[in-house]
Parts: structure tokens; C-alpha cells; sequence
């Protein structure tokens, strides 16, 4: 908000004029922090060092997650409606279906991902893309419900073999045990 109070002021106009975009996007964090009951994000309860780590990645067929050592496998529904122009996109609905089961195991996580532009996304919490905008949003909203915290780690992609392997479906590391998301909507 202070950039485009900024913006108007520089403009030397007496109003300030929200975009629609900007409206809904206001509306939303309003609506998120009036449910919370102290305004606030959740107070991490132990030191971040110690937080279990939730690994995805996405491929143009499917999403791969692991989560305190079990890998987990997705199938995207149409695979045929993403493009690799789409993969941040594809990158957060992984993320997303990573938070959904750390949201279950009820503990403060690190997200980590070899994805740049997702990693840059979590950490500010908006993206450029409306359609990530969206994934970042029920995101965020289903951790501050459950009042859980996160922190965003970026990796190479070399280092994110496991997650890797499940989203393309080629198997995990031996040892692994292994289940499915089943078919999941793009």
C-alpha cells in the first residue's frame, strides 16, 4: 500500500484509486486477518532449526512431495492444460498439496523447493501471476487456520532428487516408503 500511495502522491492527485485487482486482493487479507485472533501470524513454537522440512516439485505430469520421510506422488487430471510456461503455477499447486499435509500433522514447517520464482513468491506471499496469486492465497490461508508457521528454503535442483523422481514418476530413493495424492486438478 505504501507503493501506491507513493505513486498517487507523486502524481500530485488528492485520491487514491485501487485497482479492482488491488481491491479483491485487500479484501482477502482482511477477511484472513479478521479471523485471526490476534492479528497476527502464528508465534513459531520451537526454533526454526528444528522444523521438519516439506520438499516438492512439480513436472508437466505430476507433482511430488515428501514430508517426514515418506514420498508422495500426484497425478495431474490434464496434464495436456499445463505448458512450461506454467510451471511456477504447477510448482505452487505441488506446494499446496505439501501444506495440505503438513496442515494435517499440525506442526511449524520449511518449505523447500528448487523452484526460484515460487520460493520468492512464498517468502513475499503475492506473486506477479493472478493464477499463482490464487494457489499463494489458499496457502496461506489453510497454515494461518490451522496457526502454523513456515519458513521458505531454496535448493538446486541436483538437490531435490526425491521430489524430483515422485513428480515425474520415477520411484524414490531406496527405503522410501511411498503413497499417492491419487489424480489432482491443475
Amino acid at each position: 500500500l505504501r507503493d501506491v500511495y507513493k505513486r498517487q502522491a507523486s502524481k500530485r492527485s488528492g485520491r487514491v484509486y485501487l485497482t479492482p485487482g488491488l481491491r479483491n486482493d485487500l479484501s482477502w487479507w482482511a477477511a484472513v486477518l479478521g479471523r485471526a485472533p490476534d492479528r497476527e501470524w502464528p508465534i513459531p513454537k520451537r526454533p526454526s532449526s528444528e522444523w521438519p522440512e516439506l520438499t516438492t516439485d512439480a513436472s508437466l505430469t505430476g507433482c511430488g512431495v515428501t514430508w517426514e520421510g515418506t514420498g508422495y506422488h500426484g497425478e495431474w487430471v490434464h496434464p495436456s492444460a499445463a505448458s512450461s510456461g506454467d510451471m511456477t503455477y504447477l510448482e505452487a499447486r505441488a506446494a499446496e498439496e505439501g501444506a495440505k499435509l503438513a496442515a494435517e500433522g499440525g506442526r511449524d514447517f520449511t518449505f523447500t523447493t528448487d523452484n526460484q520464482a515460487l520460493a520468492h513468491s512464498l517468502l513475499r506471499r503475492r506473486a506477479k501471476s493472478e493464477r499463482v496469486n490464487g494457489v499463494i492465497r489458499r496457502i496461506l490461508l489453510l497454515l494461518s487456520s490451522r496457526r502454523l508457521a513456515f519458513q521458505v528454503r531454496w535448493i538446486p535442483t541436483g538437490e531435490n532428487r526425491a521430489a524430483d523422481a515422485l513428480s515425474r514418476g520415477n520411484g524414490t530413493p531406496e527405503g522410501m516408503p511411498t503413497r499417492s495424492l491419487g489424480r489432482l486438478p491443475t
